[in-house]
Parts: C-alpha cells; structure tokens; sequence
C-alpha cells in the first residue's frame, strides 16, 4: 500500500492518517503486505520529523516505513508512477501541496492493482477484500 502525505498537511492527510493507522493495526502482522508513506514536502518531513511522526502513530516499522527524497522525484513517482495528483501548486503567495489522498494497493510485482480514497472510511472493506483476493492468487 503506497501514499502521498506530509506531516504539517492541513487538508486531505489528517482524513487520510485514521484509514492508514486502521490498515497498519489490520496487517501488521501480515509478513507479505507492506506499507509506504511517502513525503511530499522533504524540506520539513527531515527524517528525524518522520521517525517522529511514525513513533507518534504507534507504527511498527517492520511493515510501515516513511521516505523521503528529492521533492522532484517524489512528484515525478507519484504523478508518473502510482498515477496520483501531487504538485505545488505556486498560484498563491505560499506555496501549496495539492494532492488527492489516494491509497495504491501494488503487488509484488510492482503492479497497481487498486486505487482507493482514502479520505473514505468505506476504502478499508474494499482493500481488506483486495488483499485478501490478491494473497489467495
């Protein structure tokens, strides 16, 4: 399961967070299912602020990681690579980060097999049940 959030989001991560904190206490005991929160704002999510971030969250890392990079190379994966929004938007006098909120469900072999909002508490049914699908093929 991959997103797109970053800690000081205002907006679309704290409706995204409670779906992504119920999926990680759902499978954190599932050793072929993982999860990827990467940041879209690498100036302030440091690692030491996500490391933080996830202690806050109660997240065990063993399923549950959080990274950073270049914000062009965040951009770039999550528009060019999961087919999610997520761009600065320069239009106002402060920069801001405009995306959707969408979870990827991708298989082992890197290919997305599912698109969720996750701004939707319905969203965690439907994954559990694409899961499950995908670890019995």
């Amino acid at each position: 399961m991959a997103e797109f959030f970053f800690t000081s989001c205002p907006s679309v991560c704290p409706l995204v967070a409670p779906q992504m904190e119920e999926l990680h206490r759902i499978f954190q005991d599932v050793q072929d299912f993982a999860m990827v929160s990467f940041t879209l704002d690498s100036e302030w999510d440091t690692h030491e602020r996500l490391f933080d971030f996830a202690e806050e969250k109660a997240v065990n890392h063993s399923n549950w990681v959080f990274l950073t990079g270049s914000q062009h190379s965040i951009y770039s994966l999550a528009s060019e690579g999961y087919y999610v929004a997520a761009y600065k938007d320069t239009t106002k006098s402060e920069d801001n980060i405009m995306h959707d909120g969408i979870l990827v469900l991708v298989d082992q072999n890197g290919h997305i097999r599912g698109m969720y909002d996750g701004k939707e508490r319905n969203s965690i049914e439907k994954i559990e049940m694409a899961v499950k699908q995908l670890r019995i093929n």
